[in-house]
């Protein structure tokens, strides 16, 4: 259990770090979106081991190899800045609808979707950069990585 602790505990920050290096707009927009990053990076972060379970020390397949990492390299980052920018642009039109709005319980409404998109957008860069630390601490391990399984 002190090695799950470990890759959360990295993921989070690994997580929240990255999420906060690729955000944009201003200090309270990035901050929101580390906060995701660090959610996402506790997830990432563990992910590996609850697709493959360690039931024992050879327990690393598909989801722990190095050929999960050059595909994750070729596709992954695209797609997470795809979902990035979606999740910036629904924040951007929730901020203008709580601009915009007369009662107080809309604006209220549509600063928390705001505040929800931009933690969504941080999330998904830190699941990916959680999984990231995950697979180099156990390239650290004796074991490493296998190529493919």
């Amino acid at each position: 259990m002190a090695c799950q602790r470990t890759h959360v505990v990295v993921g989070v920050a690994a997580g929240a770090a990255g999420a906060g290096y690729w955000s944009r707009g201003d200090t309270a927009s990035r901050w929101t979106e580390a906060l995701g990053g660090g959610i996402g990076g506790g997830l990432g972060g563990v992910l590996p081991d609850l697709l493959e379970p360690a039931m024992s020390s050879w327990h690393r397949s598909l989801a722990h190899s190095y050929a999960l990492v050059v595909v994750g390299f070729a596709t992954v980052p695209d797609r997470v800045f795809r979902w990035q920018e979606y999740c910036r642009v629904q924040a951007a039109f929730h901020d203008r609808m709580s601009q915009a709005s007369l009662e107080e319980w809309r604006r209220a409404w549509h600063a928390l979707c705001a505040f929800l998109w931009r933690v969504a957008g941080g999330f998904m860069v830190g699941v990916a950069v959680g999984y990231l630390s995950h697979l180099a601490l156990d390239q650290a391990t004796p074991r490493g990585l296998p190529l493919f399984t």
